[in-house]
């Protein structure tokens, strides 16, 4: 009948939508949905009045089965998360939906509703497809997209007296919110509406108490006028602002009497009557997509103990008020950056750029942005008011008219609530926007001054090119200052006795943390400007040089100063100023010429505070460089959006489908939104982690931050009785507290949820977070309980100076951080260790499995478990081989080794703590070649002995004028560098009984295409032999008894034994590599090894390019007689899989434009009767596991199966000529190289019975690995053209044996590198266009 009546008729009329669905109603409505339909679907249910709390009987009559259902509600609770669940159950034909039911249709979701008697609503949604399909015409467009394009309504709201039926709730709720109404009191609302008590608390119930929902089921109760609605009035807006009179709510009655009287004068002139539009609502969407704003940019950190005035120095910078308590509660680890700018162009004080103030400078930014269009958009497109377009329809797409005349088309953005509302809070400032912002913004970052607050800073803040550290000067330079935590208006105190009883609190000096800080400066990574990413139209026009940060002292509580006390500093400052920005800082001075250090009483009131704070505005705008960045427009919005969102769900964080949701909103694609959202991380802390939690946005850190200081607070401080509700939720659980956390740094997820400030996230998602970060690891699971424990080496006691150095059977080995000095030339400066290092590199060792583990040593008195000190019993594969201690000092990190034989180990315990020392350093952004390996000094207190040449046994003392000894090179602590083990040994190719079995070198030629071997002998090599069953159940004995092939070490170099070219600008290395054609992607060090082996200098240049660019090592050389770049995605057992593969290959696709991608290292072999171990496997295509479904003994893959480059696959499939030998012996075995597929799934596979269902899903397959679906999807998405290939050895068969083949790894990395090698140095330079 709808359709019937067309778009002129009442009934049309009054059913019209505000948020027509985004599904194509072109299409018949048998036309198939899937689960990217989820949202529309949803909507148009919602549309349609359905009531969310009937999802089951819906689920069931779409064909789920009551087990699905039953897990859907123990998974969610939640009506509404429920509600969506079954509805994406049913779009991904969960249950095997489409063979008892069909596919999921928009027919099939009417005859569902008909079926548990939802007539009305089957009708509505049956009726609004077939009159949209029926006459040609599309659904109608979001009411946010109609007002941004300005378009003509010809669709009319509800009048004031009209009745309102359930079709008109998006209506109501949008006009609801525009009049800012209070949801909250929805309850209020819904009674006096004529709703019942019980009614109320039934949805209060069946929602969660989710505001949104109750708001939304509390108006869809009034529209279908349940319980005495009718007696108080039938629905119209006459009875809602009746009701919010009588609520008192007056200001958002005579908003809703006005809007429905506007609309009733609409209808009797037929035609708006209020004034158009200013053009700025015109051009809306062209400004989104297309503005950008030109900003000078400082980020500005706080540091400073804790009392030392951070917290009060910031707020008089910002020209705000002294806190009227003297004394401020603790800050947590890091607070969100506070924007700032200018006040005017002749007041230098700063003032923080609210939300208020961000609509203005956009609306003002929009103004200007008009007023340059050389054409006014045609008189006649009359169009309502932005407040009225949300509310209305039209069944014309969107059009804007250009300059030629021709009429183009807009986007079709998400109705996203949020995202319209801040366009339209935009829009309507634009009458108040008069001037715009100064274009040099501030962005301050406070944060926490304990000591292990400040050790996990750098976690969460990237290095700012500004730094404000505040001192205390009503203290002695020199005096111990204790760290207080302060919790309402109380100072706690340090527990006083660690695990063992001895007394160390946690002191520090003012002149002692003013070094500390400086020293951590020069030791990052040089500052670089925070671009824009992705996008080309967003770059900066400012230089892209890293440069040092700059450092600014505070002397706080000048009114309470010590005498003398500012003489002293300046004298401490001017000797760290020389020389300083070559050791990688430099001090900003309070005076040209006198004082360094700038004294400051920040509670000051009145003409003098406002006095002091334009000086010190003055000093940051003149001193400071700050970062010339063009950013879109829309960001900003998009920021205000998140906000917003974040404020009315009431959480703080986001699902990311909702930020996505947001982004379309706002012009941008998901890859534009992701960008954004990466900037935002960048610089506001808006915390952001896709590798390990990609569908959470944390749009507030506080909680995350706050529940971690929580943590550490409990750990570290004593808490008073009275004190303990504001870090716990019930004290009758904190027996764990001082049995686990503070003496032994453990804690379980049950301690976790009783903490406070967790309540709106989830506690698994916090661990996975922190697990990422490496701030904490998973303990052995077999700990005395059952339940996960965690460890968090942060959290544990100092060391206390009273215990002794600990055993060891050869001289400590030491790690310093150092920087040259510039006079003498041949003298170092030693710096602190860094902030950090320590507690990552502890937790970085024990998240090592192979080839060795270090686990927790006994709880006997001579060791160590301390936050600066850790005793680990270290074992190799089973072999227990001694007890490593690892401690840091003031300036160095010593190894001491309790060796349980021989010496033989401590190469490999040096490389351990060398490789985790260097993951940590990455994960802080501290330079990675800013450390070296030494031995103490026995003749000179406080020098080192830098070992500068481990072949020739060379050391270099660190103090000036001390000569250098001379070693014999037979001196004990050599064997921490000691290289005479045999290769076999050294790779862990042990016989059965774990001793080591010699074997040649290899020795390669690939001109002749043959790798030569001793010992090998015919087809053993491949274990275990062809006689064992498929499914892998035996052991692999004949991997132990037979070694693999060993590469030559020139073709297979140990990562730091080769010489790079590493001192390139990030600028030279981008105009090397963009015209370069190939990037070979590798995942783990020894496939890195296989490929470098083969990389050669540019021609013109005598080493391998080595550069970090965009948070990622890259190599630069010649592959063959292709230019290549090489990248390497895992640097951590951890990060092994296609989520960091696929986030390595696109930040490296963000520094140039390659063409072809090869991955090439190792893989697993599916069938030994096809394959052998060594085989090279070119994958025609991939089997995409990353996304599958499990059932009893069966694996259904659920996403595409990309195929290989068009171009690579002709390329390198062509196998005939490539011939290579495991050896030089005449029965040695060939490497045969394969063309198939090749399955790639994200999970680690070493079980038979698994790798066998694997197999199901293609029984053709020739191998599996872990990163090939993710580096094959980079390529398909990204904008510029790119083939792919996956190019992989077989290493191992997945049989839970895999340590029984860890020798063929190295071997298998080489012959994939080989093969690849081969085809490129065989090639014509145009093979590969």
């Amino acid at each position: 009948k709808l359709a019937q009546e067309g778009d002129t008729g009442k009934t049309g009329e009054k059913n019209a939508k505000s948020t027509g669905p985004k599904i194509d109603s072109t299409k018949k409505s048998s036309k198939g949905l899937y689960n990217q339909d989820l949202k529309e679907v949803k909507q148009t249910l919602l549309d349609a009045g359905f009531n969310k709390a009937e999802w089951e009987d819906l689920g069931l009559e779409l064909g789920l089965n009551k087990k699905t259902l039953s897990a859907i509600q123990a998974d969610k609770g939640n009506t509404n998360a429920c509600f969506t669940e079954c509805l994406s159950q049913w779009l991904v034909r969960a249950d095997r939906v489409n063979e008892r039911h069909g596919i999921p249709t928009m027919k099939s979701l009417v005859a569902a509703l008909k079926k548990i008697g939802k007539k009305n609503e089957a009708d509505y949604i049956s009726a609004m497809f077939a009159g949209n399909s029926s006459e040609g015409k599309k659904p109608a467009k979001n009411g946010g997209a109609q007002a941004r394009a300005g378009i003509e309504e010809t669709n009319r709201p509800p009048t004031l007296k009209q009745k309102l039926t359930i079709d008109k709730l998006t209506n109501v709720i949008q006009r609801l919110e525009r009049a800012r109404f209070d949801k909250t009191k929805w309850q209020d609302l819904g009674g006096t509406l004529g709703l019942h008590p019980n009614t109320l608390r039934r949805i209060n119930k069946n929602e969660r108490g989710d505001i949104e929902d109750c708001f939304r089921e509390c108006l869809s109760k009034w529209l279908r006028r349940a319980d005495s609605v009718d007696d108080v009035g039938k629905p119209s807006f006459n009875t809602l602002a009746n009701a919010l009179h009588k609520m008192d709510c007056k200001p958002q009655a005579e908003y809703i009497n006005g809007e429905a009287q506007a609309s009733a004068s609409d209808e009797e002139t037929d035609g708006p009557t209020l004034t158009p539009p200013p053009q700025d609502a015109v051009n809306v969407n062209e400004w989104l997509e297309e503005g950008t704003v030109e900003l000078n940019v400082k980020r500005v950190l706080m540091h400073g103990l804790p009392g030392s005035g951070k917290t009060c120095s910031q707020r008089l910078l910002l020209n705000e008020d002294p806190p009227e308590e003297p004394v401020t509660d603790s800050t947590g680890i890091a607070c969100r950056a506070v924007k700032a700018t200018r006040m005017s162009a002749h007041d230098d004080r700063m003032e923080e750029i609210d939300a208020k103030a961000l609509l203005l400078r956009l609306a003002h930014d929009l103004k200007e942005a008009t007023a340059k269009q050389k054409k006014p958009q045609p008189e006649d497109r009359s169009t309502k008011p932005m407040e009225e377009s949300s509310e209305t329809t039209t069944t014309e797409p969107a059009k804007l008219a250009d300059e030629s005349g021709e009429a183009t088309k807009t986007g079709d953005p998400a109705d996203d609530t949020e995202a319209n509302k801040i366009i339209s809070d935009i829009v309507k400032e634009i009458p108040n926007a008069k001037g715009k912002f100064d274009r040099h913004w501030v962005y301050f970052i406070d944060s926490g001054g304990q000591t292990a607050f400040q050790e996990l800073l750098p976690l969460f803040t990237r290095p700012a090119s500004f730094n404000i550290i505040t001192l205390d000067i009503s203290k002695d330079i020199d005096e111990k200052l204790e760290q207080k935590y302060r919790i309402d208006g109380e100072s706690l105190s340090q527990i006083d006795k660690n695990s063992t009883g001895d007394s160390k609190p946690f002191s520090c000096t003012n002149i002692q943390f003013l070094k500390d800080v400086l020293s951590s400066g020069a030791i990052l990574q040089p500052y670089q400007a925070q671009q824009p990413i992705g996008s080309e139209e967003n770059t900066s026009t400012g230089s892209t040089t890293p440069r040092c940060p700059g450092y600014f002292v505070l002397g706080t509580h000048e009114d309470q100063k010590k005498a003398g006390v500012i003489e002293k500093y300046n004298d401490e400052l001017k000797e760290l100023k020389l020389g300083s920005r070559k050791k990688g800082y430099f001090i900003i001075p309070a005076e040209l010429g006198g004082n360094i250090i700038y004294p400051v009483n920040t509670l000051k009131s009145g003409p003098d505070r406002e006095a002091e704070a334009k000086k010190l505005c003055k000093i940051i705008y003149n001193q400071v460089s700050g970062d010339e960045i063009h950013i879109p427009v829309r960001w900003f919005a998009f920021e205000l959006t998140l906000l917003e969102k974040a404020k009315r769900k009431g959480c703080s964080f986001l699902e990311i489908k909702d930020v996505l949701h947001a982004g379309d909103s706002l012009q941008m694609n998901a890859d534009q939104t992701k960008e954004a959202l990466q900037f935002l991380h960048n610089v506001t802390i808006i915390l952001y982690y896709p590798q390990v939690l990609p569908d959470v946005v944390f749009v507030d850190p506080h909680p995350i931050l706050d529940i971690l200081s929580r943590l550490l607070a409990l750990a570290t401080y004593q808490i008073p009785q009275d004190h303990l509700d504001h870090f716990v939720k019930k004290t009758s659980l904190l027996n764990e507290l001082e049995g686990d956390l503070k003496c032994r740094g453990l804690f379980t997820l049950k301690f976790l949820k009783n903490l406070k400030g967790g309540e709106d996230f989830s506690e698994s998602d916090f661990i996975g977070l922190l697990l990422h970060l490496h701030i904490i690891v998973e303990t052995d699971k077999k700990d005395e309980s059952k339940e996960k424990k965690y460890f968090i080496p942060s959290a544990l006691p100092p060391c206390p100076k009273t215990r002794s150095a600990p055993k060891s059977d050869i001289d400590p080995l030491q790690i310093v951080w150092c920087s040259r000095e510039s006079e003498p030339e041949d003298s170092y400066e030693i710096l602190p260790v860094p902030r950090g290092i320590f507690f990552l590199t502890i937790v970085n060792l024990m998240k090592r499995s192979k080839p060795l583990q270090f686990r927790f040593a006994s709880k006997s008195p001579e060791y160590f478990r301390y936050r600066d000190a850790m005793s680990f019993r270290v074992r190799r594969q089973r072999d227990y081989i001694g007890i490593v201690h690892i401690i840091k000092k003031d300036r160095c990190i010593e190894i001491y080794f309790e060796a349980q034989y021989d010496l033989e180990h401590c190469l490999r315990i040096r490389k351990a703590v060398k490789e985790a020392i260097s993951s940590s350093c990455e994960a802080i952004k501290i330079k990675p070649d800013g450390y070296k390996f030494a031995f103490h000094c026995p003749s000179t207190e406080g020098c080192y002995r830098i070992v500068t040449n481990v072949d020739e046994k060379k050391v270099e003392c660190t103090s000036p004028g001390t000569k250098s000894p001379t070693n014999s090179g037979k001196e004990q602590h050599w064997s921490w560098f000691d290289k005479t083990q045999s290769l076999t040994e050294e790779r862990g190719l042990d016989d059965a009984n774990g001793s080591p079995d010699s074997s040649d070198p290899v020795q390669a030629n690939t001109d002749q295409k043959v790798i030569s071997v001793s010992n090998d002998t015919t087809q053993a090599n491949t274990a275990p032999d062809s006689t064992t069953p498929d499914d892998g159940v035996t052991g692999a004995v004949g991997a132990e008894k037979v070694p693999a092939p060993v590469p030559l070490p020139e073709l297979f170099p140990e990562l730091d034994e080769m010489e790079y070219e590493t001192k390139l600008s990030q600028g030279h290395v981008k105009d090397i590599v963009k015209d370069i054609r190939v990037l070979l992607l590798t995942a783990t060090e020894v496939e890195l090894r296989g490929v470098l082996g083969y990389l050669k200098p540019l021609d013109g240049r005598n080493k391998v390019i080595k550069s970090f660019i965009n948070d990622i090592w890259i190599y630069i050389g010649k592959y063959g007689e292709y230019l290549a770049v090489v990248g390497r995605s895992a640097y951590a057992k951890g990060q092994q899989g296609g989520l960091d593969a696929l986030t390595i290959t696109n930040k490296i696709m963000e520094i140039y434009k390659p063409r072809y991608i090869i991955a090439v290292g190792i893989c697993f072999g599916m069938d030994r009767s096809k394959v052998n171990l060594g085989d090279v496997i070119v994958s025609d295509f991939i089997v995409d596991l990353s996304n599958f479904r499990k059932e009893p003994e069966n694996i259904t893959a659920r996403k595409p199966q990309p195929s290989a480059g068009t171009t690579l696959f002709p390329f390198f499939g062509d196998t005939s000529k490539f011939k290579i030998k495991h050896s030089d012996r005449e029965n040695a075995k060939e490497v045969e190289v394969h063309c198939g597929p090749i399955a790639s799934s994200p999970v680690l596979v070493d079980d038979p019975k698994f790798k066998k269902e694997l197999r199901e899903v293609r029984p053709d397959a020739l191998a599996g690995e872990m990163e090939g679906a993710a580096i094959l999807h980079a390529a398909r998405h990204v904008h510029h053209k790119v083939e792919a290939i996956v190019i992989k050895a077989v290493g191992d068969w997945a049989d839970g044996k895999k340590d029984g083949y860890r020798g063929w790894k190295d071997f298998a990395s080489h012959a994939a590198a080989t093969f690849v090698h081969y085809k490129l140095n065989n090639a014509a330079p145009d093979d590969l266009q």
